[in-house]
């Protein structure tokens, strides 16, 4: 009923986080029960180009939105990986973690783009993402050896 008499996006958001943060609080059962959604969000800083123009990702996420902090209940992934600088890091960390979710119901983006390249990683990715799965940690075959 929060959302129906929503007349903005901004009263749509917030009535979002405050129906997730009463089912959280009150009912973190139930809120395992809905389903997830893959957001491809990054926090990719952007560059300024040489001829003054700024370039960067399409789709940042600012680490102090609340609205976003409030929603991460409903992603797939967790805070750290929208917090990664890389945008091919970023989109293997948010491909783990959307095989990961068997609730996994939307693929999230700001273009459609953005979602192949994600369908791009899982297809190139596959292997390392099993075995990232399966072993229950990631990344850790691209790390220096000491």
């Amino acid at each position: 009923h929060l959302l129906r008499h929503a007349t903005t996006p901004s009263k749509i958001s917030w009535g979002a986080c405050i129906a997730f943060a009463v089912l959280d609080g009150d009912c973190p059962e139930e809120m395992q029960k809905l389903f997830r959604s893959a957001k491809l969000a990054f926090e990719i800083p952007f560059q300024v180009l040489d001829c003054g123009l700024q370039a960067g990702s399409a789709s940042v996420i600012p680490s102090s939105m609340l609205v976003f902090d409030s929603l991460l209940c409903a992603y797939t992934s967790p805070r750290a990986v929208y917090e990664l600088c890389k945008e091919d890091e970023a989109l293997y960390a948010h491909a783990l973690f959307a095989l990961k979710e068997e609730r996994l119901a939307i693929l999230e983006s700001s273009s459609a783009s953005l979602a192949c390249k994600l369908l791009e990683t899982l297809r190139d990715e596959r292997r390392f993402l099993v075995q990232d799965l399966r072993n229950g940690h990631i990344w850790d075959r691209r790390l220096p050896a000491e």
